[in-house]
């Protein structure tokens, strides 16, 4: 019996200190395994990863020391990265920036990751995500920079990103995103934004209402957007100077008047620009005989160009409509007098 007591003593000590190791070393673990199912032996720069203290691994940043070392940071930009994100790295409880960007890292983006209570920093870009973007991304109060560009993430946009109150940079750019902007997106509701990036999308619909005096770029370039270029308006009131708009490549019309005007009578002075052309093509229309298309603005600033079999036939002021007297092969170019940048052509 004393021998059994004695062993049993042992193996319970010994399992307690083996909890205790666990405990004091989590994130060390925890970045382990990130090692090795991110092919880290292929690595450009691995050096002292696995081989030496946590704190001396190449792109750790942290504090403490030996066992009770936390992380603070894990920077791996363009290393060489391969396969999918752990859901582990949620439980990374100190981490403050994340980059793993550059990579060729695959699969969904872990909703785990919205358990970074303190994160401020994350760059996911220009790797090969895919799926949608978790609306637990909302959950990351303190985040300031946002950076999930040049992946394949698609989908609507989760409502949940409007309560990032301290956002400043976000950038969705260069994915496969569809669907409408989020009605809660709209009235102001980031506080701090300084560039808004949502280019190379699906996005249809209005652009979104954002009014920041802080914003100084607003990009929502290459997507579907058809409405809402009032929304822009506000944001050229806006107390900082240096602000741009970019519009362009979407399904927008002549009704931007308003703005180009604004734009172009205090742009100068405040260092604003609103980059509006090229638009895609606008649809012609044929019935009972007559052409006719829809540019927008003010009839009478309008200007249509008809063309028949790739020559000028005619020119129009102030109508859309056109009769044509001989069959052909017709497109017409509108132009306006205040959006002068823009022509809109036809199909």
């Amino acid at each position: 019996m004393k021998i059994y007591y004695t062993f049993s003593l042992f193996v319970i000590l010994t399992l307690q200190m083996s909890s205790l190791a666990v405990a004091q070393n989590h994130d060390s673990l925890i970045l382990a395994e990130f090692y090795k199912n991110m092919d880290g032996e292929n690595w450009k720069n691995d050096s002292n990863w696995l081989i030496k203290p946590v704190n001396t691994w190449y792109g750790i940043t942290g504090f403490g020391a030996g066992s009770s070392f936390s992380v603070s940071e894990l920077a791996l930009p363009g290393n060489n990265l391969k396969g999918t994100l752990d859901t582990s790295l949620g439980d990374l409880s100190l981490l403050s920036s994340l980059n793993l960007s550059s990579n060729s890292i695959t699969g969904n983006i872990p909703p785990e990751l919205g358990k970074l209570s303190i994160l401020t920093y994350m760059d996911l870009s220009g790797n090969n995500l895919t799926d949608t973007i978790p609306s637990e991304l909302g959950n990351l109060s303190d985040i300031s920079s946002l950076d999930l560009s040049l992946n394949n993430l698609t989908g609507m946009l989760p409502s949940g990103l409007e309560k990032l109150y301290n956002l400043k940079h976000l950038s969705l750019s260069n994915n496969k995103l569809t669907g409408t902007i989020p009605v809660e997106w709209s009235g102001g509701t980031f506080n701090s934004l300084y560039t808004l990036d949502l280019s190379n999308n699906g996005f249809s619909g209005s652009i979104p209402y954002i009014v920041d005096e802080y914003i100084n770029l607003y990009d929502v370039s290459h997507n579907h957007f058809s409405g809402g270029t009032g929304n822009l308006l506000d944001y050229f009131d806006g107390l900082s100077v240096g602000r741009t708009a970019d519009i362009s490549y979407n399904n927008f019309d002549f009704d931007m008047e308003d703005v180009v005007e604004k734009v172009s009578r205090i742009g100068s002075a405040h260092g604003f620009e609103l980059i509006y052309a090229p638009q895609y093509k606008i649809p012609i229309r044929y019935n009972e005989g007559k052409l006719s298309v829809y540019a927008g603005g003010t009839l009478s600033n309008n200007t249509y160009h008809w063309y028949k079999d790739g020559a000028l036939d005619t020119t129009i002021v102030g109508d859309s409509t056109f009769m044509p007297l001989e069959k052909g092969t017709y497109h017409v170019i509108v132009e306006n007098t205040i959006a002068t940048e823009l022509k809109l052509k036809s199909e």
